[in-house]
């Protein structure tokens, strides 16, 4: 209803609120005036005045018109009128400029209308009108100061006021052709009337009914009332209630209604055939295109509209492109995706092509149509950093998750593409993929395919990010990272990547089922658990449920890990090839919880003879010193080992006696409670018990010191021993008289005074090593701290004379602590006795010395016995003492540096971390040897090199002037002073000794002139001299020349296995046979004394030989092979001087420790060449050498005399985790002998899996599990026959459907001994071939189905319990052969009949398996599952799919096979009389596909629905 006033007086309402007329008409705005009354636009100046009208509100609420300035702008009374008031303001652009669309339509206003003019009359005087008062309670609408003007009537001749203005030359105006969308507009002047909104209204165009003034218009006001008939006049109820006072009558009014109901459902149903069509494309130039796609990023204006003209040629990735550069709405952006795809999906369909290929084209159409998403996504993230970078990814983030959203996308291929993404990408590009793969979780993680790999992800980038915040492999925490430099980059990063991990934990803990990768991502997934307090609160056992499903489907097999107790022994025996690590206590602790099992073992790794050296025994004490701070007590876990039956051939005594010494020595092993522990066992009884080879209980009481006992315990050992007929007086006899023997060895160091007379010669020659390895430990201890304590006497009594002499100014008369002989013999002779420790305290005391010569052999000393050192902790401390002396003499400018400095270079090469020190020392060796550049250029004259050659008297001195004349000499010259001096080198061979060292020592220092050019020589006389015929042996020669580094041990080896090569092929002479076996001697050694070089040296040249032994390997055991091939089939001297050093303990130790540190080589350059050799005797050396390193002190008689059969029942017999390298290697060999056409014994292959089915039934029966790891080393046969033998008889003792009645119980000896088969089929399962693994894969499916069977009978819930059992071993034998199966396509179609199985039973045991969610039956059946559908191909997983679609609903079958209906595929259409799937293009379904509306015209027909029109 609307209102006006005449004259300052209101009118009346004019219409009614039911008018019908105005819902129908066209708004104002948008019909067109007639010509007389249409307005041109005139542009005027800014500083003209323009009237325009302006609505106002009335107290009544009535709307008027008020004529106004358009640079005078009302006050707003209330927020609507402000937001009508901001509506109506004039354009700040100027009158009749074109306005740019904004993104919300306003009010375009009603037209200037006639009896507007007046105010436009005179502009030059147009004065403003008043404007109406404020209202206020107090106003009243009828004394209003405004009158409002009322409207002319048209008339002829009245003019426009437009027309009156005359435009403005100069100025052109422009139309705004754009195109504008249809909206029905509110007229300004239409009354309000809240809530009900704004009454109908007319357009106002003059000539209404309601603009015709009367008499009583003006007074009773206008209203719009329809025209009602005559009939209707008066009420209704007369007619109506007779017929509804019946009973009837409500029956009536009913059919009534309904009959009115279904008139209008049936004329207003939708009957018309759908006339949808996608937007058809056309082609367009570029500038109308780019017109075009400004328009459709203009939301005000209309798809419909955009709709006609689509352009050709925007598709694919330039599609988005052309999104992203216009920013073009999401939706927007989206429609125009689906009217391109529409159209290039029915262009494709209308080729000739039909059927099956048609939707395998369209479904690559959809594929590729993915992939151009993918990498326009991942192209927008690789211009992170650039221009708008951040608004740019946000676009492209929201245009793909509404394309995903819309189903406009492969889901499949963009998941994997979303998870490869994730495992793939940067740190750098990390955030980014983060914030992407959080929109997708709830499609990505009810899937096994994708979940799992998120997880794993995730878990791996954190484990990265930890990396590279702690280098040490440590998980940070936040607070943790605070701590490092990048915590600003990182911190962020690790809070997000946590978060999520354990969002993820408890949501679908199924995704942490992680076999093959637990061992990492447990660590991480524990972290994040444990920060989160609440998460644990919650369910404080979650992350221990999912370790042991994790843990479960890891099967113990010797391929997949090892038992504790066998890492220990790897750990230890690491220890005896490198110094000891930093961390080993740590490290070995933390293998078991079971520590006393980890004390027992260590004591048997110390004491055991398979392990070669000493160095054991102090790794053991350290590690039994230090578990001492955690509670373990060291005394009784050794005296518990000590009355155990270890103490047997296998394990050395006197090695026992020595650990539990060094134990005892340091306070760690309790004296006493030996002693009470002793007696309480019934103590000694008679000589017997205290003898050496006696129980190791009684015996140790006569072996341990009593040294630092109390008196009282000294005397109870007195009573214990005299039980026996022993006095300890005894003990100090045999002390005092070695000690009387080594005092005519140490004059020097026995002296009252530092003035004492030196002793002179090499009084280290007159030492007897035989004596002291004779006697007990307790002597020995005993003599060890005898000879500390005279040292540190000595060292006292040189240190004050020292100082005496500096006082008196008197240098001279200083003297050296210890003479170089007697540091020798002292060293000795603690080497016999074995006690490092105190050998460690003497090269304490020692490294204040000022005697190079002292210094260099204490340096040789710790190189020597470095794994030792390292593993009392005395090595780093030793080193660095001995870098300080020597730094300080080359600050004083000492001349001896050089006899120090070669010596410690080649330790610190040994020393770990001590790199630096080491490059140093060698530049400084390198420097003093080879003169300095700052020197002069002096080179070596050739005439007085010439004039050598006739020079007989004084050769040495002659040759130091000639090497002492020049710095520099070119290569002729040092090649004829190197020809020089062995001529001389040669003839002192048969002549003089001494000579002979002083050529060595002369070319020592001709080789620092040009040491690549000497080497080159001396590797051809190397070669010529071991081939001449008439020479020394090699050890005579060769070994002088490697202890002064004139040449280098692996150069000899070289040139030995060169000649012994070439040799070969053309047989062996007797020159061949000794040119290997001294060779052998020089490698192995002891070498016999020739006098010519000095103990120091002879101390050098043994730490070369042990150096070559361990840093080339190869090449000794490629010497060693060569000599047995020529010795062994030899009856001569030769062959007795090869089994002398295959007996001895030098090769024992070599081979012993190769084994445990490099069985590969032994294997390649020396067991399996030898076994293929034609010679039986060469089979029984390698046989002996292998045999002996299991089976100590066997002779070789025996070792020849056992059959094949014998020595295999042998090694497995002994097989445990100490000899386990030794069997193998030994296995090994006689295998290869077998293959290699050796004799075949008695009895063959028969006889061997006899012995095999024998050994390895009481392993099992013994719970003895070392014989598992030596199937690897098995003949193929052999692993194949115990495997098809133990899975016949697993499956034998399972129940079967066919004794379903008689399935009552499953007896515990059949579940013990299907589990011991178990074992067997785990260690051989991986020596089956592909087709019995393919046999067994169906044996499999059949125990499957009759365990189907079983559970889906009616009274399974009181078989269960029997069942239960048996299915839980079935599951670890399946997880057993699930490894071993191979991805081919026949094998991949066996694992998925397997899984297709495994998901029925898994279904039949929730339906009819009285069992829970939570029953761990189901649980390991689910988890099987998702082992085998891990490895399974995509082909297969798409064929298990398709078989269970529409079978069965179930979450867990749906998660293993991500088999999950499509959102549309609920929707159906009955035709035919049957419901049948209703394909939706979900392409077409777009909003405004036409520019035309149509009753019918959207893409899912709305006769499917019955819609009817509203």
């Amino acid at each position: 209803m609307s209102s006006r006033s005449s004259a300052g007086i209101q009118r009346q309402p004019q219409r009614s609120l039911s008018g019908t007329g105005a819902l129908h008409r066209q708004s104002a705005a948008h019909r067109t005036l007639s010509p007389q009354y249409q307005t041109s636009t005139v542009p005027r100046k800014s500083t003209e005045s323009h009237v325009d009208l302006s609505m106002g509100i009335d107290a009544l609420g009535g709307h008027f018109a008020v004529p106004r300035l358009a640079d005078s702008r009302p006050k707003p009374r209330n927020p609507t009128d402000s937001k009508k008031a901001t509506a109506s303001v004039e354009s700040p652009q100027g009158i009749g400029l074109p306005i740019d669309p904004q993104p919300t339509l306003k009010p375009r206003g009603r037209p200037r209308l006639q009896f507007d003019a007046e105010c436009f009359r005179s502009p030059t005087r147009a004065q403003p009108l008043p404007r109406p008062a404020p209202k206020t309670q107090s106003t009243d609408t009828k004394s209003s100061h405004t009158r409002i003007p009322m409207p002319r009537r048209p008339r002829e001749g009245t003019l426009h006021p437009a027309r009156m203005q005359r435009p403005i030359p100069g100025i052109v105006q422009k139309k705004d052709a754009r195109p504008k969308p249809y909206t029905l507009e509110i007229s300004p002047a239409a009354p309000h009337y809240p809530p009900d909104g704004h009454t109908d209204f007319f357009p106002w165009t003059g000539n209404h009914l309601e603009d015709q003034f009367s008499d009583h218009v003006i007074r009773q006001g206008y209203f719009d009332k329809s025209q009602t008939s005559q009939n209707e006049t008066g009420s209704a109820r007369l007619s109506l209630f007779p017929s509804l006072k019946h009973k009837s009558g409500l029956q009536t009014l009913s059919s009534l209604f309904t009959n009115v109901l279904a008139q209008r459902r049936a004329h207003g149903q939708i009957t018309t055939p759908p006339t949808f069509k996608p937007p058809p494309r056309v082609t367009l130039t570029d500038t109308k295109r780019e017109t075009w796609l400004r328009d459709l990023a203009n939301p005000c204006i209309s798809l419909r509209r955009l709709s006609r003209t689509i352009p050709h040629g925007i598709r694919g990735k330039g599609l988005l492109e052309q999104c992203l550069s216009k920013k073009i709405p999401t939706e927007r952006a989206v429609w125009l995706a689906k009217c391109v795809g529409a159209n290039e999906i029915r262009a494709f369909k209308r080729k000739s092509i039909t059927g099956a290929f048609a939707m395998g084209g369209e479904a690559k159409w959809i594929r590729d149509w993915t992939v151009l998403v993918e990498l326009f996504v991942e192209s927008v993230i690789a211009s992170c950093g650039e221009k708008d970078w951040k608004l740019r990814i946000h676009y492209a983030i929201r245009l793909a998750a509404h394309l995903y959203t819309e189903q406009l996308l492969d889901r499949d291929h963009y998941m994997d593409w979303l998870s490869s993404s994730l495992e793939n990408c940067v740190l750098a590009k990390l955030p980014v993929w983060l914030l992407i793969v959080q929109i997708y979780l709830k499609d990505l993680l009810p899937y096994r395919k994708y979940g799992r790999r998120v997880v794993t992800a995730l878990c791996a980038h954190l484990e990265t990010v930890n990396l590279i915040l702690a280098p040490s492999n440590e998980l940070l925490t936040g607070e943790q990272a605070n701590e490092c430099p990048d915590r600003d980059i990182f911190l962020p990063l690790i809070d997000r990547i946590a978060l999520l991990l354990r969002g993820l934990i408890p949501s679908c803990p199924e995704n942490c089922v992680l076999p093959k990768v637990w061992a990492k991502c447990g660590k991480v997934l524990k972290s994040c658990l444990q920060l989160d307090t609440s998460l644990i609160y919650v369910n404080p056992f979650l992350f221990g449920l999912i370790n042991s499903r994790n843990q479960y489907l890891v099967p113990v097999t010797p391929f997949t890990g090892t038992s504790p107790r066998r890492r220990l022994f790897k750990l230890l025996d690491t220890t005896l090839s490198q110094p000891f690590p930093a961390g080993l206590v740590k490290e070995c602790w933390s293998l078991t919880s079971d520590h006393p099992m980890l004390v027992h073992s260590v004591l048997e790794w110390s004491t055991s003879l398979h392990r070669p050296g000493i160095t054991k025994v102090f790794v053991g004490a350290r590690l039994l010193r230090n578990w001492t701070r955690v509670g373990i007590d060291v005394s009784d876990a050794i005296l518990s080992f000590v009355a155990s039956d270890m103490c047997s051939s296998c394990f050395s005594r006197p090695i026992l006696y020595h650990l539990v010494s060094e134990l005892a020595r340091s306070g760690h092993f309790s004296m006493l409670k030996y002693l009470q522990w002793l007696i309480a066992r019934g103590g000694i009884r008679d000589e017997a018990d205290l003898d050496s080879n006696g129980p190791c209980a009684n015996r140790l009481l006569a072996e341990l010191s009593a040294h630092d006992l109390p008196e009282q315990t000294k005397r109870l050992r007195r009573t214990v021993l005299s039980r026996a007929s022993v006095s300890a007086d005894m003990e100090s006899q045999v002390l005092a008289a070695e000690v009387a023997n080594m005092s005519l060895l140490l004059p020097y160091t026995l002296a009252s005074s530092a003035s004492a007379p030196r002793s002179s010669g090499w009084q280290g020659a007159g030492y007897n090593s035989g004596r002291i390895s004779v006697l007990s430990r307790a002597v020995k201890s005993d003599l060890g701290l005898w000879a500390r304590n005279i040292v540190s006497q000595r060292v006292n009594i040189s240190v004050c004379s020292a100082e005496e002499a500096w006082k008196a100014e008197d240098l001279a008369s200083q003297k050296p602590a210890i003479p170089p002989d007697e540091f020798n013999t002292i060293r000795a002779m603690l080497e016999d006795c074995e006690d490092i420790p105190i050998l460690a305290d003497i090269l304490q005391l020692v490294s204040d010395t000022d005697d190079v010569q002292v210094l260099a052999s204490a340096t040789d000393t710790l190189n020597r016995h470095l794994n030792a050192f390292a593993a009392i902790g005395a090595m780093t401390d030793l080193f660095d003492k001995l870098l300080a002396r020597l730094q300080s003499r080359i600050s004083d400018h000492r001349a001896d540096v050089s006899v120090l400095l070669a010596p410690l270079t080649a330790l610190a090469c040994r020393i770990p971390g001590a790199d630096g020190a080491c490059l140093q020392l060698t530049q400084e060796l390198a420097r003093r040897n080879r003169k300095t550049a700052a020197d002069a250029y002096s080179p070596v004259s050739d005439q007085v090199v010439e004039s050598l050659q006739s020079s007989e008297a004084g050769f040495s001195d002659e040759v130091e002037k000639v090497l002492a004349s020049g710095t520099l000499m070119d290569k002729s010259t040092l090649g004829r002073l190197f020809q020089t001096i062995m001529n001389r080198l040669r003839a002192s061979w048969f002549k003089l000794a001494q000579q002979q060292r002083v050529c060595s020592q002369l070319l020592s220092r001709l080789r620092d002139f040009d040491p690549k050019h000497f080497d080159g020589l001396m590797s051809s006389w190397l070669h010529t001299f071991i081939t001449l015929s008439s020479r020394p042996i090699l050890t005579l020669v060769l070994e002088p020349l490697i202890s002064l580094g004139c040449v280098t041990f692996r150069d000899v080896l070289v040139s030995t296995t060169s000649v012994l090569g070439h040799a070969t092929a053309a047989g062996t002479s007797s020159r061949l046979r000794a040119i290997a076996s001294e060779t052998l001697v020089l490698l192995l050694g002891p070498s016999p004394g020739n006098g010519v070089m000095t103990p120091e040296e002879s101390y050098r040249l043994d730490i070369e030989r042990r150096k070559v032994l361990k840093d080339f390997s190869k090449e000794s055991l490629r010497v060693l092979r060569k000599a047995i091939e020529i010795l062994a089939p030899t009856t001569g001297p030769e062959r007795e001087q090869l089994l002398f050093t295959c007996q001895g303990s030098p090769m024992h130790e070599l081979l012993q420790e190769l084994a445990l540190t490099d069985p590969v080589a032994i294997g390649q350059e020396l067991m399996l060449p030898l076994t293929k050799n034609e010679h039986s005797e060469v089979h029984n050396i390698i046989t002996y050498l292998l045999d002996n390193l299991l089976e100590l002190d066997v002779s070789f008689e025996v070792t020849i005399s056992l059959t094949s059969a014998a020595r295999i029942e042998r090694a497995l017999q002994l097989a445990d985790d100490l000899t386990l390298p030794f069997c193998q290697l030994k296995l090994q060999m006689v295998f290869a002998l077998e293959h290699d056409g050796a004799p075949p014994d008695v009895g063959g292959a028969q006889s061997c899996l006899e012995i095999f089915e024998n050994v390895v039934n009481n392993a099992v029966d013994t719970d003895n599990q070392a014989w598992i790891s030596l199937v690897p080393t098995l003949d193929d046969q052999i692993a194949r026959h115990l495997c098809q033998r133990a899975q016949r008889a697993f499956l034998h003792l399972l129940p079967s459907a066919k004794v379903l009645d008689s399935l009552t119980s499953f007896p515990d000896d059949d579940i013990s001994l299907a589990s011991q088969q178990l074992v067997v089929v785990a260690a051989t399962v991986c020596s089956l071939p592909a087709t019995q693994i393919s046999q067994m894969g169906h044996q499999m499916l059949e125990k499957l189905a009759d365990f189907w069977s079983i559970v889906a009978q009616p009274e399974i819930h009181q078989r269960l319990p029997v069942v239960r059992g048996a299915l839980s071993l079935m599951l670890e034998f399946i997880k057993i052969h699930a490894k071993v199966l191979d991805f081919d396509k026949s094998s991949s179609g066996l694992r998925s009949r397997i899984l297709l199985s495994l998901c029925a039973l898994f279904l039949e045991c929730r339906k009819h398996g009285n069992t829970t969610e939570n029953d761990p039956l189901l649980t390991h059946i689910f988890d099987v599952a998702i082992l085998l559908v891990d490895d399974l191909p995509e082909d297969a997983r798409l064929y298990c799919s398709r078989l269970l679609k529409g079978k069965t609903n179930d979450a867990n079958i749906t998660y293993l096979f991500g088999c999950s209906p499509a959102p549309t595929e609920w929707l159906q259409t009955y035709q035919r009389g049957k419901l049948a799937p209703y394909p939706l293009r979900k392409w077409e379904i777009l909003s405004e596909p036409t520019p035309n509306i149509g009753e019918n015209d959207t893409s899912l027909s709305l006769t499917l629905f019955r819609a009817r029109k509203l």
